[in-house]
This record gives C-alpha cells, sequence and structure tokens, in this order.
C-alpha cells in the first residue's frame, strides 16, 4: 500500500474509534488463506511479492490487521539482511504507525497482545543490530509484559509461546552479574528450561501461522542455550527443514552445522541454496560457505569471500571477511598477502558485532597468528580432528610466545576432547587456565568454559559449577559475551537437573 494510503486508513480508523458509535475495537485479526500466503512468501524471502499480496489485503480486507504485522516482518528482514541504516530510519514512522493501528483492533482476540509484542521484539533486535542497546532493552520488556499478559488471557496460544519461550531462554543465560542490572530495569525473568518448554509447546500446533518461525526459534535454541546441536540437525531432518527449501532454511541449518563442527554438511547445504530472482539474496550465505572452504584448507576459500565483500551492502561483518582472507593467504604461505588484507581489515565497515571487533583487534596488533596453530584452529572449527591433531602436533611449542603456548594447550585440549580423550583434554585445559589466567586472550577463559562443560557431561556438577564460575570471573578482550552466556546457560542448565 503507497504510504499516503496508509496514513488516510489510519486516520480513518482513528476517526471511527473516537466516534464512538461502532464497536469498540476498529480492526479484526484474521488469517485468511490471502494472509498466510503473504506470510509465507515472506519466509521465502520474496519480499516484493510479499509486500504486493499485502498490498491487496489492506484493499480487499481492510479492517485485517494482520496485514500490517506481517508487513512489519517484511521490513524486518530487508533491513537486519543488508544492514541497511537508511532503510532502518525510513520505516519509523511506518512502524509507529502500524503500532496505534494494532493497538485500536479487536482486544478479544490472542493476536492483539502478541502482535504488538513481535513488533517491539523486531525493533529490539535491530536496534541491537546498530547499538541502540539501552532503547532495545526497553523493548524486548515492553514485548515481555504484553507476552506474559497474553499467556495469562490464552496459556495455549501457540505463536505467544514461541515468542515467550525465546525471551526466557534467553534471560536464562543472562551472567549474574548483568541480571540484576536487568531486574533492577525490566520485569523479564525465565530460564533456558522454562524456555525450551514453552518451545516444545509452540511447536505441537503445526497449523499456527508462526509455525515456521517457531521451528527456527527451537532449532537455534537448541543450539545456543541447550548446547546440543546434533539434536538440532536431527529436528531439522525430521521436521521437513531443507536447505533447498528457502534461503532462511539453507542459512539456519548452515548455521548449525558450522557452530557443530559439520563442515562438510555445511559445505553440502550452502552449495544447494536455492538461486531464484525473485527471492531476496542473503549475502551473508557467501561468508559462511568462504568460511566453510577456508575451514576445509580449501584453495578456493576466497572466491567466495571476495563475493561477499562485493554484493553486501552494509558494514557488519566486512571486517571478519578481510580477516579471514588474510587467514587463507597465512596458511598458503604468503604472509605479505596476510599483512594487507588486515591493513584493509583496519578501515573496512564497522565494529557492531563480536567477531568484526575480534578482527578489528587481531588488525591492530600488527602480528602474524602462528600458521601452525591457525591451521590446526581451523581444522578443528572444522570437524576434521585427526588432521587438527596433526596440524598441532607439527607446532614446535618451545618456540611459541608464552600466549602461542596458552593458545597451543588451549587448542590441544578442544582437539582431544573432540577426540574422547577427555584426561588429556581436561590436562591441557588447566595448563591453559593456569598459565593464562591473566591474559588478554579468550584462550584460558574458553578452557574453563570447556573444562565446566566436560565435568557437566559426566554428572560432576560440583566441578562443572567451578569451572563456569572461572569463566564468568575472567574477561578477554574478545568472544567475552558469547563465552559467558554460555557459562551462565550451564549453570542454568544444572539447576535443572
Amino acid at each position: 500500500m503507497p504510504k499516503a494510503l496508509r496514513y488516510v486508513t489510519f486516520v480513518m480508523l482513528s476517526l471511527t474509534a473516537m466516534a464512538g458509535h461502532a464497536s469498540k475495537s476498529t480492526g479484526t485479526f484474521h488469517i485468511s488463506s490471502d494472509l498466510r500466503d503473504a506470510y509465507n512468501l515472506v519466509f521465502d524471502l520474496r519480499l516484493q511479492e510479499a509486500t504486493a499480496a499485502l498490498n491487496a489485503i489492506q484493499v480487499e480486507e481492510p479492517d485485517n490487521l494482520m496485514s500490517y504485522y506481517v508487513a512489519d516482518i517484511v521490513d524486518f528482514f530487508s533491513v537486519f539482511i543488508d544492514d541497511d541504516v537508511a532503510k532502518y530510519q525510513a520505516i519509523k514512522t511506518d512502524r509507529d504507525m502500524r503500532m496505534r493501528l494494532l493497538s485500536m483492533g479487536d482486544v478479544s482476540s490472542p493476536y492483539y497482545l502478541f502482535v504488538q509484542a513481535e513488533i517491539y521484539i523486531h525493533r529490539a533486535i535491530l536496534r541491537m543490530k546498530f547499538e541502540e542497546n539501552f532503547a532495545a532493552a526497553s523493548d524486548l520488556n515492553q514485548a515481555f509484559k504484553l507476552l506474559k499478559r497474553n499467556q495469562r488471557r490464552f496459556p495455549d496460544f501457540a505463536p505467544n509461546l514461541k515468542s515467550l519461550g525465546m525471551l526466557k531462554a534467553a534471560f536464562g543465560t543472562v551472567p549474574d552479574h548483568y541480571r540484576w542490572a536487568i531486574e533492577l530495569l525490566s520485569s523479564m525473568e525465565g530460564s533456558v528450561a522454562e524456555g525450551m518448554s514453552d518451545l516444545k509447546s509452540a511447536l505441537a500446533d503445526k497449523n499456527q501461522i508462526a509455525y515456521r518461525e517457531t521451528q527456527y526459534c527451537y532449532m537455534i535454541a537448541l543450539l545456543n542455550f541447550q548446547n546440543t546441536p546434533e539434536v538440532a540437525l536431527e529436528y531439522a531432518r525430521n521436521s521437513g527443514v531443507r536447505a533447498s527449501n528457502s534461503a532462511i532454511d539453507c542459512f539456519i541449518l548452515s548455521h548449525i552445522a558450522l557452530k557443530s563442527g559439520r563442515n562438510d554438511l555445511a559445505l553440502e547445504w550452502l552449495e544447494a541454496k536455492p538461486n531464484s530472482s525473485r527471492s531476496h539474496a542473503i549475502p551473508h550465505l557467501d561468508l559462511m560457505l568462504g568460511t566453510a572452504r577456508l575451514q576445509q584448507l580449501n584453495k578456493d576459500a576466497d572466491v567466495p569471500l571476495l563475493r561477499f565483500l562485493d554484493n553486501y551492502p552494509g558494514k557488519s561483518y566486512r571486517k571478519e571477511a578481510l580477516q579471514k582472507l588474510a587467514w587463507h593467504e597465512l596458511v598458503r604461505g604468503d604472509e605479505a598477502a596476510y599483512y594487507r588484507y588486515m591493513i584493509l581489515c583496519q578501515h573496512a565497515g564497522g565494529e557492531l558485532n563480536e567477531s568484526d571487533r575480534n578482527a578489528m583487534s587481531e588488525a591492530a596488533r600488527a602480528k602474524a597468528p602462528n600458521p601452525g596453530l591457525l591451521r590446526a584452529r581451523l581444522l578443528f572449527d572444522g570437524g576434521y580432528y585427526l588432521k587438527a591433531l596433526d596440524a598441532i602436533e607439527a607446532v614446535d611449542f618451545e618456540k611459541l610466545s608464552a600466549t602461542g603456548q596458552v593458545e597451543y594447550r588451549y587448542r590441544s585440549g578442544r582437539i582431544y576432547q573432540e577426540l574422547g580423550r577427555e584426561y588429556d583434554a581436561l590436562f591441557a585445559y588447566k595448563m591453559a587456565i593456569s598459565s593464562g589466567t591473566n591474559s588478554t586472550e579468550y584462550y584460558a577463559c574458553s578452557a574453563a568454559l570447556h573444562t565446566g562443560m566436560l565435568y557437566e557431561q559426566n554428572n560432576d556438577h560440583e566441578n562443572a559449577g567451578l569451572y563456569y564460575k572461572i569463566c564468568l570471573g575472567m574477561n578477554p578482550e574478545n568472544y567475552r559475551s558469547g563465552l559467558h552466556q554460555k557459562a551462565k546457560a550451564g549453570i542454568s542448565r544444572m539447576k535443572t537437573q
């Protein structure tokens, strides 16, 4: 719908509401077949077709406010995928108008509070992306309060359980030294177990409009909050989520595969991604493909990384891509090319996410990593554990710097752990912790996290809790928030076991 027509609709609905001769609400929340089709177009990233379908719905069903909710998802994806600051600023007026329209809808509907909460969540995620963190926290708090109110009225409403479950699970991983501030400033509460329970309940309703979103949320929660990527992959196999279905399916599945060391599987899925001119492209898939090839030490890893830099319009992840191009050159023996890319890294993009900040930190040090340790790291991240062991055993430990020796012990521990050599892993981790406690690098902090995970897997909750707390007590320059979140998630999991 053209912007002028949207404002006319808003004014007319406002006048109707003030007139008082009509019903108390001025709009319905109806899941018509056309509305469901438009929603599915959005999640196939056929955003232009979805917008046209929504415009038609707003003409044919002018009282159906669900079209404004789905239109907000269109805006969310277009901004989030492309990191589009100008579009982000432009949609703010539309979003405020939508919230006013939705607030005048049928208050007896389970969608009345839900769709308002969803728009707060969309806005919060975009605000976090652009570092408006305080405003994002306020939006999440508003969303949580609306979802809680809606749950009291409609306790079995699946879309509400989907969003409430994700917020509860995320809150359950907040480290204690941040939690007090959140509790002071907001009404948020919950645990990983509560969140996962809500998500499972939401999955029971396969006819709900948000079922596809619920599947995505469940898989991401299994990966990030439950630390069970294999369960997430197994769920995907059994539920019909396929990389060839849509770019979003491909992104979610490949992300899980990469994070769980299933590099060959990630490559298979990324190379099977659907290529349609009708769908909004996700340039990030090229960054993921380049990463997967790099972890394979493939000579063509640079091709998709360079394509990402050419096609991606945003500022985020550009430093990460340049860092990975530098690594590609270093492991192939071209140290001069490594430094050329890291100089470009210092001046490219922004530092709005942890991977870019880590890349910038490495660039600022102006010192190349040890190529042998880097090969071991990349092969390990790809799940090639025996090759990673060969690579690290080829490194001369005595010639490493003090920091390099901490990294050597940490990476040895990670390899031993995945090869089932738990005793060797624990010994290596504890050596890394003792020698790297005061380091600004993340190796000792991550070693403490994985020591805790090993003890938790063996039901030794006392030692697991001890090492999770050691992890939370360290403050490395890079990856701190992610490591602390995982440690907190471990503590939260153990409370329910």
